[in-house]
């Protein structure tokens, strides 16, 4: 039986039909491209790749179609659109990120500003602020406990406690006056203390004497200061 060879007009691939399919269209098995051949020949084995010899040595004339196999053009459409889908998924990605970075900037930022904020003064300044000073009152002074300590042998007990001065305020000639209380918390008698000057903060720690045997404990009655 004759046989038609002719080339692919899609690959080159060598398609090998019979006569009686000439002018008919001929699928390529290599990559699916429809050929037609216009005359029908005989194709000696020795024949050239780019031309065919027809019944009488006349030259075999060809034309060719290329039509993609849909199955194919699925396949395509199918991965173009899962690239396109994967650039969507990076670019998202990125802005994303993008976004929650600036977020943490200025999140960072906040509370930078605040920290440095909390540490001005109210006033927006940075220098120090003359410190007032309240005028003078009996509140200035912080009253501690005071105490009797009998000495041996001696018939004289000593009265001692301190008193400190929490203002600013320089106080002069001060004089304190205890009560003293016999074992049953009973006011037996009193004594005093003095002391030139108390400076701003400072602790005064009054000591005072008494003869009184009846003397079991001291407390604090009284503070005056001098003109």
């Amino acid at each position: 039986m004759e046989q038609l060879k002719h080339r692919c007009a899609g690959c080159g691939e060598i398609i090998i039909d019979t006569p009686v399919r000439s002018g008919q269209f001929t699928e390529c098995p290599k990559c699916g491209a429809r050929s037609q051949v216009l005359v029908a020949a005989t194709n000696p084995e020795g024949a050239n790749s780019d031309s065919s010899t027809g019944f009488g040595g006349s030259p075999l004339r060809m034309r060719a179609t290329y039509e993609d196999r849909p199955d194919r053009k699925d396949v395509s459409d199918a991965a173009d659109e899962a690239r396109r889908r994967h650039k969507r998924v990076v670019i998202f990605r990125m802005v994303g990120g993008v976004i929650g970075l600036m977020v943490v900037a200025a999140v960072l930022l906040t509370f930078k500003l605040r920290s440095r904020k909390s540490t001005i003064p109210p006033d927006g300044t940075w220098l120090p602020q003359p410190v007032v000073k309240a005028p003078k009152s009996l509140r200035d002074f912080k009253v501690g406990v005071f105490s009797v300590n009998w000495q041996r042998d001696s018939g004289v007990a000593v009265v001692s406690g301190d008193i400190e001065n929490v203002s600013e305020n320089l106080h002069r000639d001060i004089t304190v006056t205890l009560e003293l209380l016999d074992a049953q918390g009973t006011k037996v008698g009193t004594v005093d203390g003095f002391t030139t000057e108390l400076q701003e903060h400072d602790i005064w720690h009054v000591v005072a004497r008494t003869s009184n045997t009846n003397a079991f404990s001291a407390r604090f009655s009284s503070i005056k200061e001098g003109p």
